[in-house]
């Protein structure tokens, strides 16, 4: 059946002939965040005998993250997308509180009445019913938003969940009725945008009754769970789904969407006599195979619903596999578990067919010199991409039968008090995507990086003119507050600069318009350069002698260009990428110059001391993982967050960002106790975004470079012969210069451990994802350069690397 959809926001109607994927980016169109329900409303003072609440107290800690939340219905009808209104709300729109209504029995018979004696009904949508709600359900409220919150049959009664069997398996290419499909393992595969995921799906009841369900979904999900340290390891402290597509041909609607099937012969599949439809009625036939086949298309990007409180282009980017999901985990132990168990036997397919389909080639393993032996198979397979470990952005094929209480009351005690949905049974087939980085990223990095300061100073200044306007109100009203000292992160922005939270013309430009790609393009050394700035470092030399203190000789000096420095995205030897495609364009080496410099105090002769010699030059590559434990990240963090240069053990993203914010936190907490939030005009959403950054995670890891090649043409140890230059006081100083090219290569990293032996990572599977950014993780990477010098001090430069995927 053929049908009018829409994707990726378009109102147009687009004729179609394939399945509509939806998403939390296209089913729903779900844009607009409902603020409503987060503002902090006891902040205020109602009278003057009411003492306010402590801010730092008032945010709860059952305030999560929201599922993403549709637009106002009158900007989307989405029933005049779909072929029925029924449809619509059968599918994507069921709302999570069930109905009194039941499809799956015969309407009854009315007796035929005149028009004159009929009743005056008000006209709407078709198949609206009286009793239903005059509102559609909206996003946050619908089943597809909320299955990580129902219960499950499988934690009450498990023997019943488990006689209904579905089972997912992937194909490299559509499947179709009548031909034999080729069975390959998501497991080997990397995935990027573009990409279609295939497969099919099989559902059997091996009890002697039929079981009725409501509503049977095949999605296909990205989602972000922190754990945490809560102790119902079951539910994340955060679950945040940033991607939904929705499935109609593989999914149970009352509308059919296969063509080919017209007639009840051609509903059964020759190869398995599988069922190819599931009744009317929605009850599982006993001893009944039934087969669904989905197709799925990767999409080239999210849209404005991923960032839905703060618009940040990056975080509305496809993003990358990491962390191992728990459902995964448990997945992948069940499977050796059950290989091992019924080892030299039949695999037992869930459809209980006993087709023989084609199985693709695996993945070629590596020598056996690679391979590491473990406590488990599982843990050899894993792949070690150095985040949390209980933090996991996951993409996954999910299938879901969903039922009412009701229908398993004997079960359920309470069902006919609170009647609810619950899980009958699901299955997930994970799938890793490694996004190639898309052309809008490449556009005019000045400007991006223009547009991201901004955001930052503006959240910066809001936040100094609600602590300062609070320490105003606090001083005229006889408290004896100090201000908040004037010492900011980052450069005050001037009192015109103003931001609100939508997306810049900017932001449009590179999310939008095609001509805007022509404007950029890299130098051939591939690099990107912010600007034509320079990071400098200073050391002061000191001579260290026995017995007296070290004394001062000179100042060394080095500075290096503010250069981005790009090479190519290495998978794991047990991967490969699903399309063929390698990604040999971009380097695996980075050459890095250095200009090194020392000139004597103003005290010490240049006769009697000679400069600094330099013993050697080593390199790590820093790989840093941040996450936020609640709240959306409201900013993009920029290169200068995530060190400076300084020459100290704190140039890092804690002391740009963290610390300054729990500052804040404390300041706000402050005035606010005394006076309440809406004096200052403070919302929920500003105290989030604060906290956001105070509370974030950083877990770093350093991989150390095996060969390092320094280039310098005097040699290490040597210096040029010395140049004489005038300071500001207009006196004659000596000047030492040298320059170096400091090179590694990607393919020579090894990861230390804490015992101190070192592990080379292409011996297993490691994988270093490329730079990303979200709402809730993020990932970047600095070379941290080591110059050690003869006295055992050490100057490091810092640069900062993107990982890409072309």
């Amino acid at each position: 059946m053929k049908f009018f959809g829409l994707a990726n926001n378009q109102k147009k109607p687009v004729r179609s002939s394939t399945p509509l994927l939806s998403s939390s980016a296209s089913s729903n169109v779900n844009s607009t965040a409902n603020r409503e329900d987060t503002n902090i409303h006891n902040l205020s003072l109602n009278d003057q005998n009411e003492k306010p609440r402590d801010i730092r107290n008032t945010i709860s800690d059952d305030m999560t993250l929201q599922p993403l939340v549709s637009p106002a219905y009158e900007d989307v009808p989405m029933w005049n997308i779909l072929p029925s209104y029924q449809l619509y709300q059968s599918t994507f729109s069921k709302n999570i509180r069930p109905s009194d209504e039941d499809r799956r029995t015969k309407p009854p018979t009315y007796e035929t009445s005149s028009p004159l004696e009929s009743p005056n009904y008000a006209a709407g949508p078709p198949g609206a019913g009286a009793g239903e709600d005059d509102n559609p359900t909206r996003w946050e409220n619908s089943i597809l938003a909320n299955t990580h919150r129902m219960k499950k049959l499988v934690d009450v009664h498990s023997s019943i969940s488990n006689k209904l069997k579905i089972d997912i398996q992937n194909t490299d290419k559509p499947c179709q009725r009548g031909v034999k499909p080729t069975i390959i393992d998501t497991q080997q595969y990397e995935y990027q945008q573009g990409d279609s995921v295939h497969g099919f799906i099989t559902v059997v009841n091996t009890s002697d009754e039929p079981l009725p369900f409501d509503m049977l979904s095949v999605v296909f999900e990205g989602k972000v769970s922190v754990m945490g340290e809560s102790a119902d390891l079951r539910r994340p402290i955060v679950f945040f789904k940033f991607l939904n597509m929705f499935d109609y041909s593989a999914s149970w609607t009352p509308v059919d969407f296969d063509d080919s099937i017209v007639s009840g012969i051609d509903a059964i599949d020759p190869i398995d006599n599988s069922h190819l439809r599931f009744n009317v009625e929605k009850v599982i036939q006993p001893k009944v195979v039934y087969k669904k086949f989905f197709n799925f298309t990767i999409p080239e990007r999210l849209l404005d619903c991923a960032c839905e409180f703060h618009n940040l282009s990056s975080h509305c980017e496809a993003q990358p596999t990491i962390g191992l999901e728990r459902d995964e985990f448990l997945k992948k132990l069940r499977k050796i578990r059950e290989s091992n168990s019924k080892k030299g036997t039949a695999q037992n397919s869930a459809n209980s067919s006993k087709v023989d389909f084609q199985i693709a080639p695996s993945t070629p393993q590596p020598s056996p010199h690679r391979r590491k032996q473990g406590l488990n198979g599982i843990f050899n397979k894993r792949i070690k991409d150095l985040s949390f470990p209980d933090t996991a952005l996951s993409y996954s094929v999910e299938a879901r039968i969903i039922s009412k209480t009701t229908d398993y009351e004997k079960y359920f005690p309470s069902a006919k008090e609170k009647e609810e949905f619950i899980i009958v049974n699901e299955a997930s087939s994970f799938v890793r995507v490694i996004p190639h980085e898309r052309i809008s990223m490449a556009l005019d990095p000045v400007a991006l990086k223009r547009d991201s300061e901004l955001i930052y100073k503006n959240l910066i200044t809001r936040i100094k003119d609600k602590i300062e306007l609070g320490n105003e109100l606090l001083n005229a009203s006889g408290y004896n507050i100090a201000p908040i000292a004037s010492k900011s992160p980052s450069p005050t922005p001037s009192p015109n600069t103003h931001l609100a939270r939508t997306p810049s013309t900017v932001k449009r430009r590179q999310l939008y318009e095609p001509e805007a790609f022509r404007s950029y393009h890299f130098s051939e050394t591939h690099q990107r350069y912010f600007d034509s700035s320079e990071y400098e470092m200073f050391l002061p030399f000191k001579k260290k002698t026995i017995g007296s203190s070290p004394k001062i000789i000179g100042i060394l000096g080095a500075k290096t260009p503010k250069v981005d420095y790009i090479i190519k995205y290495t998978p794991p030897y047990n991967m490969k990428p699903f399309n063929g495609k390698d990604n040999k364009q971009l380097p695996t080496k980075i050459d890095v110059p250095i200009e090194i410099s020392f000139k004597y105090s103003g005290d010490v002769h240049s006769k009697s001391h000679r400069p600094p010699e330099i013993k050697s030059v080593s390199a790590e590559l820093v790989v840093a993982t941040y996450r936020s434990k609640k709240f959306p990240i409201p900013i993009e963090i920029m290169n200068d967050l995530k060190f400076r240069n300084i020459a100290n053990e704190n140039d890092n993203l804690e002391t740009y960002v963290i610390n300054p914010f729990k500052k804040y936190v404390d300041e706000i907490s402050r005035v606010t106790s005394f006076l309440g939030s809406e004096v200052l005009n403070i919302d929920s959403q500003f105290i989030m975004d604060i906290k956001a950054l105070a509370n974030l995670s950083v877990k770093y890891n350093n991989l150390k470079f095996d060969h390092v090649k320094s280039q310098c043409k005097q040699g290490l140890a040597n210096w040029g012969q010395p140049t004489t230059v005038m300071n500001e006081t207009k006196n004659q100083e000596t000047m030492y210069h040298k320059s170096m090219i400091v090179s590694v290569d990607i393919e020579n990293l090894l990861l230390r451990d804490s015992s101190g032996s070192s592990e080379d990572l292409s011996s297993d599977s490691y994988a270093l994802v490329p730079n990303f950014q979200s709402c809730i993780i993020g990932r970047y990477y600095y070379l941290k350069i080591q110059i050690k010098l003869h006295n055992h001090d050490s100057m490091f430069v810092k640069v900062p690397v993107t990982i890409r995927k072309l």
